[in-house]
C-alpha cells in the first residue's frame, strides 16, 4: 500500500516509474545485515536520492553516506536517534518525517488492558541499538503502566533467539503471561 501510494503521488507530480523515474525497491525485512549490503549496492548505482523506511534502513544509509540525499519515513524519534538535529532544519543529508509519538506506547498498554482486563505484566520488545528510543519507551511504560496495574518492562532484542530468551521465565524473573 505504501509503495502504491508513493507511486501515485509521484505520478501526480509528473514523475512516472519506468519513464522519467528509475526506482529500485529493496526489502530488508528489518534485517540490519541485509540492509547494509543493499545500501552498498544502491549507493554504488549513484542515485540522486534514496527513500528509507524505518530505523534500520535509515541507520544503514546514515552510516554509509554523508552526501547522497536520504528521505526517511516511518522513523521513530529522528532527533533523539541522531538522524537529524531538528525537524525544521535537519542538517546533514537526511531529512524526512515521522508519524510516531512516544505517547503511543502508553496507548498500547491501555489497549492491552481493554482487550485483556486481567493483564498484570507486559513486555515490550525493542531494538536496543537506539538508546534514546529505548529510554523513551521505558519512560512511557513507567508513566502509564502503574496506573493501569501493569508491570511493564523492556527487553532489547535483535532476533528470534533473543525473543525466546526474553519471554522465558528464569530465577527471579517471571515469564510473560
Amino acid at each position: 500500500m505504501i509503495v502504491e501510494t508513493l507511486k501515485e503521488s509521484l505520478q501526480r507530480a509528473g514523475w512516472i516509474w519506468g519513464q522519467n523515474l528509475a526506482v529500485d525497491l529493496r526489502y530488508g525485512n528489518g534485517d540490519a545485515e541485509t540492509l547494509r549490503r543493499q545500501t552498498n549496492e544502491i549507493l554504488a548505482q549513484k542515485p540522486d536520492v534514496v527513500l528509507a523506511q524505518g530505523v534500520v534502513g535509515a541507520t544503514a544509509l546514515q552510516r554509509a553516506t554523508a552526501t547522497v540525499p536520504v528521505v526517511f519515513m516511518m522513523l521513530q524519534d529522528p532527533i533523539g536517534a541522531g538522524f537529524v538535529t531538528s525537524l525544521s532544519r535537519p542538517g546533514g543529508n537526511l531529512t524526512g518525517f515521522t508519524n510516531f509519538d512516544f505517547t503511543l506506547v502508553g496507548k498500547w498498554l491501555q489497549l492491552l488492558k481493554e482487550l485483556k482486563p486481567d493483564v498484570t505484566r507486559a513486555l515490550a520488545l525493542v531494538n536496543p541499538d537506539y538508546p534514546a528510543r529505548l529510554a523513551a519507551y521505558t519512560a512511557e511504560l513507567a508513566r502509564v503502566g502503574p496506573g493501569l496495574g501493569i508491570e511493564a518492562r523492556i527487553a532489547g532484542i535483535h532476533n528470534a533467539e533473543e525473543i525466546a530468551q526474553a519471554i522465558t521465565p528464569s530465577p527471579g524473573r517471571p515469564g510473560v503471561g
